[in-house]
């Protein structure tokens, strides 16, 4: 990988690093400095990294570093899978975004991440194996169940008025 090649995925890759990792995490700070150390790493290997799989080598490297930081912080202390009757809301809100921002929040934060690689940052499910190492079963069910914790939070039509 060239500097102008580095300099190029900064520019096209660090927005959606950052907000993959914000996402996440739910704290800009921490979001900020994952992606400068994903940048760090690509910047002292530079000549080890190929530039034909970078977004998914970031992505990877975010991940892990995201996993890190939040088993440091001991997020994932008693991560169990809730029955979907579970989750519940109360409020009344007129705004989808805050509605939407507020139902991702009621995930787990794997359930969240592979939810938000899957259908925000597009990845196909053979990707996000590659990245994190999980099995491709476990993620699907993840994600799947993630999708029906958002369907039951948001169906709730006092959610949305």
């Amino acid at each position: 990988m060239t500097v102008q090649e580095y300099n190029r995925s900064v520019d096209d890759f660090s927005d959606a690093l950052k907000r993959f990792v914000e996402r996440v995490t739910m704290d800009n700070k921490v979001a900020e400095d994952i992606v400068q150390d994903v940048y760090e790493k690509v910047w002292r290997n530079l000549e080890l990294v190929e530039n034909k799989n970078l977004k998914a080598y970031l992505f990877t490297s975010a991940n892990q570093l995201t996993i890190n930081h939040l088993t440091r912080e001991n997020v994932f202390k008693s991560i169990e899978m809730k029955p979907v009757d579970e989750y519940q809301h109360s409020g009344d809100y007129s705004d989808v975004q805050d509605v939407l921002f507020h139902a991702m929040n009621v995930l787990n934060p794997m359930q969240k991440m592979y939810l938000l690689m899957r259908e925000y940052e597009g990845f196909e499910y053979e990707e996000i194996v590659k990245m994190t190492g999980a099995d491709i079963v476990s993620i699907k069910k993840s994600v799947f169940r993630a999708k029906q914790v958002l369907q039951k939070y948001l169906v709730d039509p006092g959610k949305l008025v």
